[in-house]
């Protein structure tokens, strides 16, 4: 089983099938704090078709609310770690649960802060079908966001050099230019959900969820468009139609291109672009990547699809200049 994103470690996936809980969760806790004021102590937490028939104090019944999300994400996060490979059918309910805990609980809070008295509020029938549609679309969403299945790695030839350069056997009168996206699949659709609870933020009158949600989003939206580029000039790392932000490696500046693991903690200190001593490099995940061994004695890598090209290309880039320049 394949998905649109690489495939993750046990850390990656367990953090994956985590994130729609920690959204319900964030979500429930901005609402609750911006309509504190509001909200009847004690609330509503229960409904008939003839209005509130169970209530629990403020406090506990936030505190519930919120707990409820902490342990299904939690729990997705344990199953999704100890699995040996994802599977569309955890990430799908990985994604559901929350969307439709969350939906559910923000909608109680709001018919609470709407009445003075929770003997007051309502939740008509109809509102129903909102969790539900929540859990079908997050479903959906979480399916496409399954991590691919690791592909054990093909044995080498014996005799072969396990550091020996790649190559795509470009001739001497060849031109070739190689770019693939910067960002993981995965990073699109985190920021394309935060976006969605910026908007509802708007539409509901939530201020916090709008702040929250629609800056970040959209940043982090725009930044996940960043393409990885090699050609006849060197490798470039940019944002489509915009001249900033951008990182350009002239090919004179390169003496050769390796295909290795990446890992974000162990090889830059972190996650996203990073320095870190004489080495430099974007990585949202670890997986097999680029590395680019400069003519400084600096490095620079990066987590990307289809590296093993992008080093061929550049190896016989290089390798074609230097004949020149004898």
């Amino acid at each position: 089983m394949s998905g649109l994103i690489p495939a993750f470690g046990p850390r990656g996936r367990a953090a994956l099938a985590a994130l729609p809980g920690t959204v319900a969760c964030v979500t429930v806790v901005a609402v609750a704090a911006s309509r504190w004021e509001s909200i009847p102590d004690p609330l509503a937490i229960h409904f008939t078709s003839d209005g509130a028939d169970g209530f629990a104090p403020r406090a506990l019944g936030v505190l519930g609310m919120v707990g409820f999300c902490v342990l299904e994400a939690v729990l997705c996060a344990v199953v999704a770690y100890r699995r040996s490979a994802a599977t569309r059918s955890l990430y799908a309910t990985a994604f559901a649960i929350p969307a439709a805990l969350g939906c559910a609980f923000v909608m109680t809070l709001l018919a609470n802060a709407a009445v003075a008295d929770a003997r007051q509020a309502d939740w008509p029938g109809w509102q129903s079908l909102a969790p539900i549609g929540a859990a079908f679309a997050a479903a959906a969403i979480g399916a496409l966001l399954t991590p691919g299945t690791p592909v054990m790695p093909v044995s080498r030839e014996r005799g072969s050099s396990p550091d020996s350069l790649h190559s795509v056997g470009l001739a001497g009168t060849e031109t070739a230019v190689w770019s693939r996206s910067a960002s993981p699949t995965w990073a699109k659709g985190v920021f394309t959900i935060l976006v969605a609870v910026g908007v509802a933020g708007v539409l509901l009158g939530i201020e916090e969820l709008a702040w929250l949600g629609l800056p970040l989003g959209l940043i982090g939206l725009v930044m996940s468009l960043m393409r990885a580029a090699v050609n006849a000039d060197g490798f470039a790392l940019r944002l489509p139609l915009l001249p900033f932000p951008r990182v350009t490696i002239p090919l004179a500046d390169i003496r050769q291109a390796h295909v290795r693991l990446v890992s974000p903690m162990g090889d830059l200190g972190g996650w996203g672009y990073r320095s870190l001593g004489g080495r430099r490099g974007l990585a949202f995940h670890t997986g097999e990547g680029l590395w680019l061994e400069l003519a400084d004695d600096r490095e620079f890598l990066i987590v990307v699809e289809d590296a093993e090209s992008a080093a061929g290309l550049i190896n016989d880039l290089v390798a074609r200049s230097a004949t020149a320049a004898r």
